[in-house]
């Protein structure tokens, strides 16, 4: 049995601001700009942020038996990703927003991605009125 580590970012919704957060063999997180990594190896990692929370970056990836919260784009990327048996839980937005799951976008039309959502729990982490997609098309070769 793992031991848990929820990772919540904190910024400011109007800035962009954040952080690049990674989940392997334990959990990888990335500072903003890409300049500090922490590597807490053997845990089982929740994300939670309020936008684009889990960013699909590149090459393969897999996530089982992981929590992702957020509102808007909040599973996306390029890479080619499975999540499994995850806890994917979407939260009421800001006024006029709608929330989206995932985005995926490429950057290439030959490029071999894709985000599979394999045996997940997806339900509101509470009171959700907005409406609520599964994705949405990103980027110039985007796919669904």
């Amino acid at each position: 049995m793992g031991r848990w580590l929820v990772v919540m970012v904190e910024a400011s919704n109007e800035a962009n601001d954040g952080c690049v957060l990674e989940s392997g063999d334990g959990c990888v997180i990335v500072g903003e700009n890409e300049d500090t990594t922490t590597s807490i190896p053997g845990l089982i990692c929740s994300f939670d942020a309020f936008q684009d929370t889990l960013y699909l970056h590149s090459n393969c990836q897999f996530y089982r038996d992981r929590g992702v919260t957020s509102t808007m784009d909040f599973i996306f990327g390029h890479s080619a990703v499975v999540l499994q048996n995850c806890k994917i839980k979407p939260w009421q937005p800001l006024p006029n927003q709608f929330v989206t799951i995932t985005a995926q976008g490429k950057k290439d039309p030959n490029e071999d991605s894709g985000i599979s959502i394999h045996k997940c729990d997806i339900t509101p982490l509470d009171y959700l009125t907005a409406p609520t997609y599964l994705g949405r098309p990103w980027k110039d070769y985007r796919q669904l």
